[in-house]
């Protein structure tokens, strides 16, 4: 993904002060303080707790320049979010005996996918599902972008152009780490993206008309789709950065490897999900298949990994799910591994969490207030 601003000065000067000063702030306080420390123009978010939404809220704006309010039925882009669904998409697939986790992908694209240096290793599906393929996201993926538009790549073009010898963007270096398939953990948008074309591989249909008809429905997902001509132009939110002065859009956009992060939703429909993956898996998993997702694939190689989600610590304790970061957008989805709450935070701002430890002590104050808000529900 490209690489994220740093805003904690600019937060920093915005603000006065730093942030998880939010013992004396209400609720609401506490969401707008968190907007002024990161620099972003609003957000959206939702609350699951006993297999119910419980609360959804907006704040500030979806558009700057218009003043349209950001509210918790607004699309937005949910960046690797998106994962979550392309995994499911794969997972069922494997309920319907398509194939076995450990095996080779080769067969179903018709042509050997694998990587150069150790061919003997093969890319499996729970490899790819794992971050464990050893496939890099070289700088070839930065072509894949449109702006205003669909991409006119199709998903297979940029798929087998990207992994099979003589494709367009083939490089037998700059698209695979130097260590054998199963071996390391290499987050990589390429493999997930390559997981979104298997599933539409084995159901014999287009992937994003096959998550509409077998995930969006099922879950009555509205105002949810891959393709950016599904939406009006002031039905989403749009994405900013701000420049040290005022916000300025980086206008909506989209990319051919879309299965990895190129979902737009909104908070509220998120919050179905959320449902889904703190309850049994219905309706669009068995009970069985959401345990496998949920089970740490290879321990010995990273011990928070599952099938297309991860583990992480907040507040002490063992969440699910996953989280997202593009131009502009900021994302997550996480679920309480012992009781179920989760939340959906939906931001439209530059949120250099990874870098800036003032902007990360932030959002890790506002995830604070989300679960404790949600625990007094």
């Amino acid at each position: 993904m490209p690489t994220r601003r740093v805003l904690g000065l600019v937060a920093l000067a915005l603000t006065g002060a730093a942030p998880g000063c939010a013992a004396d702030l209400t609720f609401d306080e506490q969401v707008e303080q968190t907007l002024r420390d990161v620099a972003a123009p609003g957000l959206a978010a939702c609350v699951v707790k006993g297999g119910a939404v419980v609360w959804c809220q907006g704040y500030g704006h979806a558009e700057v320049e218009t003043g349209r309010r950001f509210t918790p039925e607004t699309p937005f882009m949910i960046a690797s979010v998106s994962k979550l669904f392309t995994s499911i998409a794969l997972m069922q697939r494997w309920e319907a005996g398509d194939f076995e986790l450990d095996g080779d992908i080769s067969p179903i694209v018709g042509t050997p996918i694998e990587h150069p240096r150790y061919p003997d290793e093969p890319i499996t599906y729970q490899r790819l599902l794992t971050h464990q393929a050893s496939i890099f996201d070289s700088d070839a993926t930065d072509g894949f972008y449109t702006r205003g538009a669909d991409p006119t790549i199709s998903l297979e073009d940029a798929m087998l152009g990207y992994f099979t010898v003589g494709g367009q963007w083939y490089h037998a270096t700059n698209n695979f780490v130097n260590e054998p398939p199963g071996s390391i953990y290499e987050y990589s948008n390429m493999g997930m993206a390559l997981v979104g074309y298997l599933a539409g591989l084995h159901a014999g249909m287009d992937f994003a008309e096959y998550c509409d008809a077998e995930i969006f429905a099922p879950l009555e997902m509205t105002s949810t789709s891959w393709r950016l001509a599904d939406f009006g132009a002031d039905e989403l939110a749009l994405p900013y950065g701000w420049d040290g002065d005022r916000f300025t859009s980086y206008g909506h956009y989209t990319f051919a490897d879309y299965p990895n992060g190129g979902l737009r939703t909104s908070a509220r429909s998120l919050a179905r999900l959320l449902i889904t993956l703190a309850g049994d898996g219905s309706p669009v998993l068995e009970p069985a298949t959401l345990t496998k997702m949920k089970t740490v694939a290879s321990p010995s190689v990273d011990r928070n990994q599952g099938l297309g989600l991860f583990y992480r610590e907040l507040e002490g304790e063992r969440w699910f799910g996953h989280d997202g970061g593009e131009d502009g957008v900021f994302t997550e989805l996480f679920i309480r591994e012992r009781d179920g709450l989760g939340f959906v935070l939906l931001i439209n701002g530059d949120v250099d969490d990874e870098e800036d430890p003032f902007v990360a002590r932030a959002i890790e104050d506002l995830e604070a207030a989300l679960v404790e808000h949600a625990e007094s529900l």
